[in-house]
């Protein structure tokens, strides 16, 4: 299962890579998954995830409601792995980049995003 959101402006990649990782864990959260831990390819990402200090900023606002949805999907930490341990996310995000939409994959993985996994 994939989900990918199209977003208006031009957010950080910190921004982006936080609310791609928001959106996961929502998806998770809508299929009563019990997810365990969270991966990302950005260690700025895990950090802000994984901290107790309150932030004020927009990506803080959102790490709240990832450290929210962690506990409701059953995450006990969020690590930062390369890219190349995650190509498929990577795929994923290169092709919302460009994408003029939203989409949901379900039960399948379109060859466009799972090249090179």
């Amino acid at each position: 299962m994939a989900v990918s959101l199209c977003l208006q402006g031009r957010p950080s990649v910190e921004v982006c890579k936080a609310l791609a990782l928001r959106e996961g864990l929502c998806l998770a959260k809508q299929h009563g998954l019990s997810v365990g831990w969270a991966e990302v390819d950005a260690a700025n990402v895990a950090a802000g995830v994984n901290s107790s200090k309150p932030s004020k900023s927009i990506v803080g606002s959102v790490f709240d409601d990832i450290s929210s949805l962690c506990k409701d999907v059953r995450v006990v930490s969020c690590k930062a792995i390369s890219r190349s341990g995650n190509s498929l996310a990577h795929n994923l995000a290169s092709l919302v980049v460009s994408s003029l939409g939203d989409h949901l994959w379900q039960g399948y993985c379109p060859s466009f995003v799972c090249a090179g996994c």
